[in-house]
């Protein structure tokens, strides 16, 4: 798992400050920050947990839609809310078309995920938008929630891992289309 440390300095540098406590003090990295001008005064606690990355921010960042491309103008989509030092999903991941979910979504949450970059042109400019280069899941962030939860007694049993499907294939929606 990667310290507290290592994530302050590769996200502030040298602007990382050090508490007495043994966190982090780090501009947090979403772009609205500071009305657009970023994090001027940062706002994004980082500390060791004796299980996981404690991570908060004092500047709101408190809801996050995920999103990933579920091709014919629609997206996976599933929000999650802040509960302490944890992100829960607020609701079950379903498909939307992308304009449904762009009318329905809350105005304080940010928007991220691999099918951002797909839509990003035709969202208002008022939907919040995590940086870019921290929308897509990385190797090392993977790994740590895996062992956060290997370490919480959380197993998954692998002879049952199967497939996710929330929509049907291209070829079973013409089957259907077909006439009779």
């Amino acid at each position: 798992m990667s310290s507290a440390r290592e994530i302050a300095i590769t996200l502030a540098g040298r602007r990382a400050q050090r508490l007495a406590d043994g966190s982090y003090l780090i501009p947090c990295p979403v772009p609205s920050h500071g009305k657009g001008r970023g994090d001027r005064n940062p706002s994004l606690r980082i500390g060791d947990g004796q299980t996981r990355l404690l991570v908060h921010c004092y500047g709101g960042c408190d809801r996050l839609d995920v999103l990933a491309d579920a091709q014919q103008e629609r997206v996976y989509f599933q929000p999650f809310a802040r509960a302490g030092d944890l992100w829960r999903p607020v609701e079950a991941l379903t498909i939307l078309p992308v304009a449904e979910w762009h009318a329905r979504r809350r105005p304080d949450a940010w928007a991220t995920g691999p099918g951002l970059k797909k839509w990003e042109a035709r969202l208002a400019p008022e939907v919040r938008r995590v940086d870019e280069a921290l929308r897509d899941p990385q190797p090392a962030s993977l790994l740590r929630l895996g062992l956060a939860r290997y370490r919480a007694g959380e197993r998954d049993d692998i002879w049952s891992v199967e497939p996710l499907y929330l929509r049907p294939s291209s070829a079973e929606e013409q089957w259907r289309a077909r006439p009779s």
